[in-house]
C-alpha cells in the first residue's frame, strides 16, 4: 500500500459519523429550537420531526452554546468584540464564560457561517484533527502503518469521544493530547519545532471552551513528559536510535540540546499556557465574580464512578444511550451497579459521564499490547490506570482532588484522558500480533474467550423481567437504612427497567459475537506463523469500525434544517412585548423549580429574540445578583444561580421593580393588580407588570454601605426610596458630584432629566442628560469589573450602587454619559497570549537553527 495510503483512512471516521447528516441538508446538532415549548406547542409537526431521534442529554449545545455563538456572531457582524451580553440577566460577560470557545480557532467558523450551519464541517475537522494526532503519536512510537491504522481508528471511534461529540468543547479540548505527547516525544529526540508544537497543543487544548479538559490534558502531558525526560526513568527511551542527532534533512538536530529536554518542555508548557491567556484571564475574572465556587473534595468524591461502571468500557450504552428522555439519576443500570455507599453518584449520574465504552476489540487489543510488549506498554498502561483512578475516586488517586486546577470539573472528565490511551495499547497490540510476537495470538484467544464468557453471564443476567423483579427488590435491601427505598424505586417503572434490561442485553449479545471473532481468528491464525502486519491489521482495522459503528452510529442522524433555527414565534412575540425595554421573570412554584421554569421559553431561548431573560443559564452567573435575589427570595437560588420567583406573593416586591421586572411567565392563570395578561393558552400565560424602574434613574444623594449585608437588609425590607437615594457598596467613594438645592420642604428640587438611554453596541451605554444640577446617575445594568466611564469626555469612575448596579457622580451641566466595557482582563490576556506565541516561535527558531 502506498506510504499516504493509510493516511486517507482519517478521513473515513468523519464522513461515516457526520456525512449523512450533511448529505441530508440537515444540521448536525443533537436537538433544535422547535421541539421546546412554546415552539413545539406552535408547531406540533415540525416538533414531532424534531424530536424524532433527537440526543437528550446535550441540551447544553443549544442553549447557552448555540445561543452564545450567535450573540457573538451578531456582535462580529457589527464591528465589535463579542465581549458582554446584556440580555444575560442585568448584563454579564459573553466573551470570558461561554463554553462555546469563541478564542479557539477552528470554531471561527462558526462565525462565518451561521453557526447551525458550521456545526458539520467543524465536527468533520474535529474528527480528522483527532485522527492526526493518533497517527502522528503512534507513528513516532515505532509502530508500524497497520498498527497505527487501527489505533488511529480506535482513537476516532472512541466511546467517550463520539458520545461527546455534539458537546465540541470537551470533544476538541481533549483531541490535543496525543498531538501535546508527540510533541514531547519530539523534544526527547530533538526534532525541529517541536517546542512550539507543544505549546500550541496545550494553548488550542485550554481554548477549547472546556478548561477543566484542558487542564487534564496538561497534567497527562506533564506526567508523561516527567517518566520520558526525566534522566533517572527507566523509561525514557524504548530506542537507542533516537537519542542519536542526524542529519537537518530528517527534521532533527544537528546538535545536542541547548537545554535539557524537560526544562525545554517545561519551558513550552508555560508559553502554550501564557498562549491561551486571553481567555483564560477573562474567564478567571467572571469565575471571581460568580458565586459558583469550585466543587470540594467531598464533592468530587460522590460526583466519581463507581469501579463497576468500568463494565460500561465493553459494554456500549451502558448506562443509557442518548435517545432515551431519561433524566439524570434516574438511570435503572446505573443504581444496578452502584453500591449503597455511592448513592450521591446515582443521583447525579447521566448518560454522557457514565460513558466509558472503548470497545471490546480495542480492550483486548490493549490486553495483548500489555502481555506481549511489556516495556513499551507499561506507561500507556500507568497513565490509563490514572486516568480511570481518577474517575473512580481510587484511594490514592482522590487525594489529586485537592491540588488546584485538578478540581475544576467533576472526576469523569479525566475519561478524556482514557479516550486516547486504550487506543494507544490497542495499537501496541495489533503491532504485535502483526509482527507475530509470542504470546500475542494466544493472548488474544485467552482474551476473546473471557470476554465472551462475560458477554454469555450478562445476557444471562439482564433478562428483562427477571432484571427489573431483582432490581426492585435489591433497591429495597441497599437503601433501607441510608435512603428511601420508595424514593428510589419511584425514579424508574418497571417497563423502564426492563427496557434497560434489554439494552444492555443487546450490547452483550454483540459483545460475544466480537469475542467469539476475536478468539476464532486467532485460534486459526496460531496454525499459521510468520508476520502478516497489512492483513492482520486490515482485518482488527474493520472489526474496530463494527464495534465502533455499532456503539455510536444512531444518534448522529442530525436535526431537520426546516425555516430559520429559531422561528418566528407569537408566543415569544408576546413576550418581547410585555417586556417591552425589561426583564422576564418565570413563576415557578414547584419544589424542584424546574418543571415549570423548562416549559416557560427555558432560559436562554429568548436572548435570540432580543428579549432581555432575568435567569438565564450561564456558567458563571454574578454573585452579587444571586446575593440579591436570595434576600428576599431564597428559594429562588439553584446551583447555577438564580432560577425563578418561588412565590406568587412577591409580585409586587420592590426589588422586582428594581431589577426592572416587566414581564411574568406562569403556567396557571394569576390575579394580581400589578399584572396585566397580554397572551394565554393552556398551560402557559404571559403578564405585563407594572411598575418597574426605567432603564436609568437620577437621585440626588448616594449613601455609603458599611457592607453587602447592610445593603440587601435595606433592599429585601423595600425600604429604599429608589427616587431619592442609591446604596453604595462598601468601599466606594460617595464624592465627586455637586450638591443639589433643595426646596423649602426639604426634598430636592430637581435633578434634571434623562432625555435617552442608547446601547450602540453590547458593550456600549449612551446616555442623554439635560438640565443636571448634580447627584448620581444610576444605570440599571450589572455592574461588573472592566466596565468604565466618560462624561462629556472626562472619565469618572464607575461605582457598584444598589448591590448590582452601575453609578456615577453628576455635575451640574453634564450631558453626555458613556458606559464601555474594556476589561483589563481581556487587554492583558492579549498581550501575554501574542508575546507568548512570538516567544515560543522565536525560542524554537533558535532553537532549531
Amino acid at each position: 500500500m502506498p506510504k499516504r495510503g493509510p493516511l486517507l483512512a482519517l478521513f473515513l471516521v468523519p464522513l461515516l459519523v457526520v456525512g449523512p447528516s450533511l448529505l441530508r441538508g440537515r444540521w448536525f446538532l443533537p436537538q433544535v429550537p422547535a421541539a421546546i415549548p412554546p415552539l413545539s406547542e406552535e408547531n406540533p409537526g415540525r416538533a414531532a420531526r424534531a424530536v424524532d431521534g433527537q440526543s437528550y442529554p446535550e441540551a447544553d449545545r443549544l442553549f447557552p452554546t448555540l445561543t452564545d455563538q450567535l450573540a457573538m456572531a451578531r456582535e462580529l457582524r457589527n464591528g465589535h468584540l463579542p465581549l458582554w451580553e446584556p440580555l444575560f440577566g442585568l448584563g454579564a460577560p459573553l466573551f470570558a464564560q461561554s463554553i462555546a470557545g469563541a478564542a479557539y480557532p477552528p470554531n471561527w467558523l462558526a462565525f462565518l457561517l451561521p453557526p447551525e450551519r458550521a456545526a458539520a464541517p467543524l465536527a468533520i475537522l474535529s474528527i480528522f484533527l483527532a485522527g492526526l494526532g493518533a497517527w502522528l503519536f503512534l507513528g513516532r512510537q515505532g509502530l508500524g502503518p497497520p498498527a497505527v491504522l487501527v489505533g488511529t481508528l480506535a482513537y476516532q471511534l472512541g466511546g467517550w469521544g463520539l458520545a461527546n461529540l455534539f458537546d465540541f468543547m470537551k470533544f476538541d479540548a481533549a483531541l490535543w493530547l496525543p498531538f501535546a505527547l508527540w510533541a514531547v516525544d519530539g523534544i526527547r529526540m530533538g526534532r525541529r519545532w517541536s517546542g512550539l508544537a507543544l505549546s500550541l497543543s496545550l494553548a488550542f487544548s485550554l481554548l477549547a471552551g472546556m478548561p477543566g479538559v484542558g487542564l487534564l490534558v496538561g497534567a497527562m502531558t506533564a506526567l508523561y513528559a516527567v517518566v520520558r525526560l526525566s534522566p533517572l526513568s527507566p523509561l525514557r527511551s524504548d530506542d537507542e536510535e533516537e537519542r542519536r542527532p542526524v542529519s537537518r534533512s530528517s527534521g532533527r538536530l544537528h546538535t545536542p540540546h541547548v537545554l535539557p529536554p524537560y526544562l525545554t518542555a517545561g519551558l513550552f508548557a508555560l508559553l502554550g499556557i501564557g498562549a491561551a491567556a486571553v481567555w483564560l484571564l477573562p474567564l478567571a475574572e467572571a469565575s471571581r465574580e460568580s458565586s459558583r465556587q469550585e466543587a470540594s473534595v467531598e464533592v468530587l468524591r460522590d460526583q466519581a464512578l463507581p469501579t463497576s461502571a468500568l463494565l460500561g468500557t465493553v459494554v456500549a450504552n451502558l448506562a443509557g444511550s442518548p435517545l432515551e428522555a431519561t433524566a439524570p439519576g434516574n438511570l435503572p443500570i446505573v443504581w444496578w451497579l452502584t453500591p449503597p455507599s455511592r448513592v450521591n453518584a446515582a443521583l447525579a449520574a447521566n448518560q454522557l459521564e457514565w460513558t466509558t465504552y472503548a470497545g471490546a476489540v480495542v480492550v483486548a487489543l490493549a490486553i495483548v499490547g500489555l502481555v506481549s510488549t511489556p516495556r513499551r506498554a507499561t506507561l500507556p498502561a500507568f497513565l490509563l490506570l490514572v486516568a480511570l483512578g481518577f474517575a473512580c475516586g481510587w484511594p490514592l488517586l482522590r487525594a489529586l482532588y485537592h491540588l488546584p486546577g485538578l478540581h475544576t470539573g467533576i472526576p469523569t472528565r479525566s475519561l478524556a484522558l482514557a479516550w486516547f490511551l486504550w487506543p494507544w495499547l490497542a495499537a501496541l497490540g495489533a503491532d504485535a500480533l502483526g509482527r507475530d510476537l509470542p504470546r500475542a495470538r494466544a493472548t488474544l484467544v485467552g482474551v476473546g474467550l473471557a470476554l465472551a464468557a462475560t458477554a454469555l453471564l450478562l445476557f444471562q443476567r439482564t433478562e428483562p423481567s427477571a432484571f427489573a423483579d431483582r432490581l426492585d427488590r435489591s433497591l429495597v435491601q441497599r437503601y433501607e437504612s441510608l435512603h428511601s427505598p420508595a424514593d428510589v424505586r419511584a425514579r424508574f417503572s418497571v417497563e423502564e427497567s426492563r427496557a434497560a434490561a434489554s439494552r444492555v442485553r443487546c450490547s452483550s449479545a454483540v459483545l460475544a459475537g466480537l469475542a467469539a471473532v476475536l478468539a476464532a481468528g486467532a485460534l486459526i491464525a496460531l496454525g499459521r506463523r510468520g508476520p502478516r502486519p497489512w492483513l492482520t491489521g486490515g482485518t482488527l482495522a474493520v472489526l474496530v469500525l463494527v464495534d465502533g459503528g455499532f456503539a455510536t452510529g444512531s444518534h448522529f442522524t442530525g436535526r431537520p434544517a426546516e425555516g430559520p433555527i429559531f422561528p418566528r414565534s407569537p408566543t415569544i412575540a408576546a413576550i418581547a412585548e410585555a417586556a417591552g425595554g425589561g426583564r422576564v421573570l418565570r413563576l415557578d412554584e414547584s419544589e424542584s423549580g424546574r418543571e415549570d421554569v423548562l416549559a416557560l421559553a427555558r432560559p436562554n431561548l429568548l436572548e435570540p429574540y432580543g428579549v432581555a431573560d432575568l435567569t438565564p443559564w450561564i456558567v458563571f452567573p454574578p454573585r452579587t445578583t444571586n446575593e440579591l435575589f436570595a434576600a428576599f427570595d431564597p428559594p429562588s437560588r439553584n446551583a447555577q444561580g438564580v432560577s425563578r420567583l418561588s412565590d406568587a406573593a412577591l409580585l409586587d416586591h420592590p426589588v422586582l421593580d428594581l431589577l426592572r421586572v416587566t414581564c411574568i411567565l406562569s403556567r396557571r392563570p394569576i390575579e394580581h393588580p400589578r399584572l396585566e395578561e397580554v397572551f394565554a393558552r393552556p398551560g402557559f400565560h404571559v403578564y405585563r407588570r407594572d411598575g418597574a424602574l426605567r432603564p436609568a434613574r437620577l437621585v440626588p444623594h448616594a449613601i455609603p454601605s458599611a457592607n453587602d449585608a447592610a445593603v440587601l437588609s435595606v433592599l429585601s425590607a423595600g425600604a429604599l426610596d429608589p427616587t431619592r437615594e442609591t446604596l453604595l457598596a462598601a468601599g466606594e467613594d460617595s464624592s465627586g458630584s455637586d450638591t443639589i438645592r433643595s426646596g423649602p420642604d426639604g426634598r430636592r428640587a430637581s435633578t434634571g432629566r434623562i432625555v435617552s438611554v442608547a446601547h450602540p453596541s453590547a458593550g456600549v451605554v449612551r446616555i442623554e442628560l439635560d438640565d443636571i444640577e448634580g447627584g448620581w446617575l444610576v444605570l440599571h445594568e450589572q455592574a461588573f469589573p472592566g466596565w468604565k466611564a466618560e462624561i462629556d469626555g472626562r472619565e469618572v469612575e464607575v461605582r457598584r450602587a444598589d448591590q448590582v448596579y452601575r453609578a456615577v457622580p453628576l455635575r451640574a451641566g453634564d450631558r453626555v454619559v458613556t458606559f464601555r466595557y474594556a476589561p483589563t482582563s481581556f487587554r492583558l490576556g492579549t498581550i501575554v497570549t501574542l508575546a507568548s506565541l512570538l516567544t515560543a516561535l522565536f525560542l524554537s527558531r533558535r532553537l532549531s537553527s
